[in-house]
């Protein structure tokens, strides 16, 4: 129903009858939807419960203060958005060398190829082509996809560097 690009303001652990953590997100383009540009709260499964426990959903998108995302979003009863296809519908940006990457956070999950081969890579996109393309379809215009990108390898390491490692409570966490 819509689709966003945002930079991520805040995060907080509301308190519902399941863990879930709420992120803050302000909307910088909106790529498909009836959304005015301003602050939204995309709503997660996962995180601190009404009674002090925590649940980690394996998948979720590693989201953090000041990071930047695209999001496929679907509207709330209570006016939070989820995540579409979780975790299908995030992409976390990361500044390369000349340009900003999109891709998916799939670290936790297991990719399957469309012949069902596990281990299927993540195809890496440029932002801004990536969202303009998305715009473009969203308005009825048909055109290639020219946004996949294969990255250079300092490019990549320097997109890394953006990330933590799984994280709990303040406390880095390990498998």
């Amino acid at each position: 129903d819509t689709i966003v690009v945002g930079t991520v303001e805040s995060r907080s652990e509301p308190q519902y009858d399941r863990p879930a953590t709420e992120w803050t997100i302000l909307v910088e383009r909106v790529l498909k939807g009836d959304l005015g540009v301003g602050r939204i709260t995309v709503r997660v499964p996962g995180g601190r419960g009404p009674d002090g426990m925590e649940l980690h959903i394996y998948g979720t998108p590693p989201l953090a203060e000041g990071g930047r995302t695209l999001f496929f979003l679907q509207p709330r009863a209570d006016g939070t958005f989820a995540i579409a296809d979780l975790p299908q519908g995030a992409f976390v940006a990361a500044r390369g060398t000349n340009r900003t990457l999109a891709f998916r956070a799939f670290s936790q999950v297991r990719v399957l190829s469309r012949s069902g081969r596990v281990g299927a890579r993540e195809q890496v996109r440029d932002l801004d082509r990536f969202s303009d393309w998305i715009e473009d379809r969203a308005s009825g215009v048909r055109r290639p996809s020219d946004y996949l990108v294969r990255p250079s390898r300092s490019e990549l390491q320097s997109s890394g560097q953006n990330f933590t490692t799984l994280q709990s409570s303040g406390r880095n966490l390990r498998w």
